[in-house]
């Protein structure tokens, strides 16, 4: 690919470890990757991103429920995703869908720099992440809609690998806990091993159990009687953004001119570059046959005429990241949830 950057340790300094664990301590790999990232942070101004004013950051909490809720009894914090109860009809359709998508992403990136500068900036800390289903059905998670959070997952995996703990997707419905039966055992083990999923049944049970009841909101099954969003990470992100906020509408009162180059309080060590945000490119689509038919499944193991399987090239081994195993797993359900319920 010409638009892959090419590492250079005098341009782009050394590879952080993260990248070299998420390579498999593959030094080629962890380099393209880090010079891709490297370039993405200075081409978009991320570095700068979080002295930027967020005037729509409780608009996108409110369309888009996400939340920062504790810590895990091993010390990681949580974060609660819930895509079903979205109104992500806010941000499609309409001549500015694009521009609203796009504010979105650059959202949720904000919050992500946030997290890994200012609340745990340990280079080895990691997250735990509840990906809740109620609400979500193969129908009104689709088409646009579904390429925004995917659009959104991409990203975050392609440049900053190895900051999850753990995946916990609960309330899943059956359509989407059936195509995981079927693709589980046929991913890699550190994959397969960072996911659990859970029906509305076992909920409670499996995130009690890793995160701790204390720690778990009872909505979920636990005893923490701190709502959803009323957490004390999520006040203290709320302070920092109106700290911004006002930062910037006092530099625009006393001085217009000067506005765009008002900084806010230093942060933990920025390095600040033009904060100008066009459209993030997503890391290009790999190239692989359409979804194998449901009646199909069968013959996933079938050797091929170069002597592979049709499941080694429609799902890699050794190429799999959480977007994509999101990305296949969507495939089949469409296909599952039409299966007739005698046949199921």
């Amino acid at each position: 690919d010409s638009h892959t950057p090419v590492y250079d340790r005098a341009r782009h300094g050394g590879v952080p470890e993260r990248f070299l664990r998420g390579c498999k301590g593959d030094h080629a790999e962890a380099g393209r990757r880090w010079a891709g990232t490297w370039e993405w942070r200075r081409a978009e101004g991320v570095d700068a991103l979080l002295h930027v004013p967020q005037t729509r950051f409780q608009h996108f909490k409110a369309i888009y429920p996400h939340f920062i809720h504790g810590r895990a009894r091993n010390g990681c914090y949580v974060w609660y995703e819930r895509p079903g109860l979205a109104d992500l009809e806010a941000l499609v359709g309409g001549d500015a869908s694009k521009e609203k998508a796009e504010a979105m992403l650059w959202h949720y990136v904000f919050h992500t720099e946030w997290v890994w500068s200012v609340l745990e900036p340990r280079e080895e800390a990691k997250l735990i992440s509840v990906f809740d289903c109620t609400g979500a059905s193969a129908a009104n998670l689709a088409g646009e809609k579904l390429a925004i959070v995917r659009t959104i997952m991409k990203v975050i995996a392609a440049h900053y690998p190895e900051r999850c703990e753990k995946l916990f997707i609960v309330n899943a419905p059956f359509w989407f806990s059936a195509a995981w039966r079927l693709l589980s055992p046929m991913i890699d083990a550190n994959t397969r091993k960072k996911i659990s999923i859970a029906s509305s049944y076992s909920t409670a049970q499996e995130l009690c159990g890793y995160i701790g009841s204390e720690n778990v909101p009872v909505d979920f099954g636990g005893t923490s009687t701190t709502p959803l969003g009323q957490s004390d990470e999520e006040a203290a992100i709320l302070d920092f953004v109106q700290q911004r906020l006002e930062a910037g509408t006092a530099a625009t009162c006393s001085d217009p001119a000067a506005a765009a180059t008002t900084e806010a309080a230093p942060l933990p060590t920025p390095e600040p570059s033009p904060a100008s945000f066009p459209s993030p490119s997503p890391p290009p689509p790999r190239d692989r046959p359409p979804a194998p038919e449901v009646g199909c499944l069968p013959l996933l193991g079938t050797a091929t005429a170069d002597g592979s399987s049709l499941l080694d090239t429609w799902l890699p081994r050794h190429a799999v990241t959480i977007p994509d195993l999101m990305e296949r797993v969507e495939e089949l359900t469409f296909q599952i949830d039409a299966v007739e319920p005698e046949k199921r």
